[in-house]
């Protein structure tokens, strides 16, 4: 990847995740309403802070939250939640769409992994 490569150059510093958040659900508020797809948010009052780059996570999000509009069908919802647990922000998308098999979701976090989704409808829940 253009990371492994060195291409990519991560800028970390404190940043609110709770912004990045809210930045993602507002960009991509629009989109969800074109394809009547509810997007709701489940985001702290008080700023959560991490080391983090602002840009990447702002795009690695926007991905998750695009993914999840290109798997839910007209009528469908997805929520993004972010929470602290200790020292630990914990961060979920989850959506009515096709989800993913068990087999599969052993393997998405390797590298160009792509799971074979074909028309299946399932919980949503992968």
């Amino acid at each position: 990847t253009r990371f492994e490569r060195g291409m990519i150059t991560l800028n970390r510093e404190r940043i609110c995740l709770t912004d990045v958040l809210q930045d993602a659900l507002h960009v991509q508020r629009p989109h969800f309403e074109q394809k009547q797809v509810q997007l709701t948010g489940d985001l702290p009052a008080d700023p959560l802070l991490v080391l983090g780059d602002a840009e990447r996570l702002t795009q690695v999000f926007t991905n998750l939250l695009v993914n999840a509009l290109n798997y839910t069908g007209t009528g469908g919802s997805v929520h993004l939640s972010l929470r602290q647990d200790g020292a630990e922000a914990v961060i979920e998308v989850q959506d009515s769409g096709i989800g993913i098999d068990s087999e599969s979701l052993k393997h998405i976090f390797e590298p160009f992994f792509r799971a074979n989704l074909g028309t299946q409808r399932g919980t949503g829940l992968g």
